[in-house]
């Protein structure tokens, strides 16, 4: 570590916290059995049952074979070296005069954040250190010149003055628990250490959350319970200032529109619900040769207003995803037969009239309104930008959606907006356009206004920000909509294309389910993570990398930015490099679940290298 980035980790309050954390990530030390089982009483922890916040890490030995699975799988080639640089690394400066011995390698560490002090600028710590004893870890683990400054401050509690902290010495107090040693911030915490404390339990996860506390490699548990009750006044103080907010959409708030600001106040109240009717939040991220995954789980009281939301909830069968056509850049599918799948339904639907337009405002509104009673049950999308991809959307009523769906392209005039883009001029709307397999299509061929949004820009960036949107939007585009019949459900389907050859394909493809995504043997990883899902997002990392550089690029443009990160490198090009974002609700408990491949991990981490090295 050089000297310029000591001083950046010094500079930091907690730095010494998270240093002790990488010794301990980086020490070898013996084979960590699989995560103990919590007993039926509960497992108990040896933190206090009322921290605010705790994390969690497990045992070295374990942490460390995982990332290594991890490099292997992800960077074979440069995995031993980054193997061999960490060590090093770690040798040379985080051990330097420390002897881990004194440290049991197999049992996990706890950093836990008791208070967060005044404003959150002062919180208040403690590091619990798995040790084979008090005294080795005192006579061994501690620096000479550490050792040298141990004084007596309280019965059972004793100081040191270290420079691991900050620039200047520190003191920190340490508490004998048995098999951990708490190192603490205040005094006072270290007085509670040595007394009667009820200690944290599994009892206060619930099954779920304890069983991705106890398997993850790094967890955060935050207990929203006692959060709250602490922080009582600021929670109140905020709340005042976001009904102050709903009032003034009631009047003329600059940039929102109508539907804005509807979904604002549906928005906002929603989110103190969920935080008063909240209990636990956990946090657990684990790694390996399979790749990445992070699991956040929300656990609501029971029979409270977000509870009685999450049992409303539906999942995702295989048989709503599993036709979408191969080889796309992006999967959606989302559940619709609940309070949370229908309000991410209605942020899709982006049609307005123009601000001059105010019949067009409420033609357009009245057949919104009409294309929501038409009661979605679910919608599914397969997408390659720029321009094709495939829509299949399952509604109680399909012949009034339909209706509604062209009649609020053929109210639509210049000026207004559809599918996220400034219309040019108003949509040309041609029904019964085209037959296949006895079904039939409306043509829709939209217009964008890219005068509009190149307007945007600094004059001198207008023709490279022109070429980047030829890539991700067109100028006009057409799509085909028309009911279908599939398994006894008729059902709205929307085909992006340019031309209808193109999307007479694409929809065969469909149909016919040969060429389906769940076909690819690539696609097994990540079965078993969409059970019981309301929601799928898959992303194809190796084929919409380039779309995601081609936005960033536009964004720089706009803001005269340096140049953004480069096109990392493809692993495979004929292998999905697989990421996956989704969610589900389990009785009291909201899951959204992020995974990634190992080649989708090699994708990243070549992304936030260039990011960060463009940074510098």
């Amino acid at each position: 570590m050089d000297e310029t980035t000591r001083a950046r980790a010094a500079a930091r309050p907690g730095g010494w916290i998270w240093g002790t954390v990488l010794v301990l990530l980086g020490m070898a030390g013996s084979a960590l059995a699989g995560p103990p089982a919590a007993a039926a009483g509960g497992q108990d922890f040896p933190y206090p049952a009322d921290a605010l916040l705790v994390v969690s890490l497990k045992g070295i030995k374990a942490i460390e074979d995982h990332i290594q699975e991890l490099a292997t799988a992800a960077f074979p080639k440069q995995a031993a070296q980054w193997r061999d640089r960490l060590r090093k690394d770690l040798a040379a400066d985080l051990l330097k005069d420390r002897d881990t011995s004194a440290l049991r390698p197999d049992a996990r560490l706890y950093l836990v954040i008791h208070d967060l002090g005044e404003e959150f600028s002062n919180p208040e710590w403690s590091l619990l250190l798995p040790v084979q004893s008090y005294k080795e870890f005192c006579t061994s683990f501690l620096t000479l010149t550490e050792q040298r400054t141990r004084t007596r401050e309280a019965p059972g509690v004793e100081a040191i003055r270290t420079a691991a902290l900050m620039e200047e010495e520190t003191t920190v107090y340490l508490v004998d628990l048995g098999e951990y040693v708490a190192i603490c911030s205040e005094l006072k915490q270290a007085r509670d250490y040595r007394g009667q404390y009820t200690r944290g339990s599994t009892r206060a996860l619930g099954p779920t959350l304890t069983e991705t506390y106890l398997r993850a490699d790094v967890a955060v548990y935050v207990n929203v319970e006692s959060l709250v009750q602490r922080y009582a006044n600021e929670l109140r103080a905020m709340k005042a200032l976001f009904d102050f907010v709903l009032q003034q959409a009631e009047q003329e708030i600059p940039g929102l529109d109508r539907a804005q600001k509807e979904m604002l106040k549906k928005v906002i109240p929603a989110l103190f619900q969920a935080i008063d009717d909240s209990r636990a939040v956990v946090l657990g991220l684990e790694w390996g040769a399979k790749g990445i995954q992070g699991n956040l789980h929300i656990r609501f009281g029971e029979n409270t207003a977000s509870s009685r939301v999450l049992v409303r909830e539906k999942g995702l069968t295989p048989s709503e995803w599993a036709h979408l056509p191969a080889g796309m850049q992006w999967y959606f599918a989302q559940s619709a037969q609940g309070q949370i799948g229908k309000f991410l339904v209605q942020t899709r639907q982006d049609f307005r009239a123009a601000d001059n337009d105010p019949q067009g405002q409420r033609l357009v509104q009245l057949h919104l309104n009409d294309l929501q009673s038409s009661d979605l049950q679910v919608l599914r999308e397969a997408v390659n930008w720029p321009g094709y991809s495939i829509s299949v959307a399952r509604y109680r009523d399909p012949e009034k959606a339909l209706r509604a769906y062209v009649k609020l392209h053929k109210v639509l005039g210049a000026g207004g907006y559809a599918h996220g883009g400034r219309l040019r001029n108003a949509p040309g709307v041609r029904e019964g356009a085209e037959q296949h397999r006895r079904f039939t299509f409306t043509e829709i061929r939209l217009h964008f206004d890219w005068d509009e949004m190149l307007g945007e820009f600094p004059e001198a960036q207008r023709d490279a920000a022109r070429d980047v949107l030829k890539r991700i939007l067109p100028e006009r585009i057409n799509s085909w909509v028309g009911l279908v019949e599939t398994n006894q459900h008729k059902e709205l389907v929307e085909l992006w294309a340019s031309n209808w050859d193109e999307a007479r394909k694409l929809l065969d493809r469909y149909l016919d389910g040969k060429e389906s995504l769940v076909s690819r043997p690539e696609f097994a990883v990540l079965r078993d993570r969409l059970a019981d899902s309301s929601s799928m997002n898959i992303f194809d990392l190796n084929a919409i990398t380039p779309v995601v550089l081609d936005f960033l690029e536009l964004f720089r443009l706009e803001q005269d930015l340096l140049p953004l990160p480069r096109k990392p490198k493809r692993m495979d090009t004929n292998t999905p490099a697989f990421a996956l974002l989704n969610y589900r609700c389990q009785e009291e408990v909201f899951t959204l679940q992020l995974y990634c491949t190992p080649e989708a991990v090699a994708i990243l981490a070549q992304f936030v290298e260039s990011l960060l090295k463009n940074a510098d």
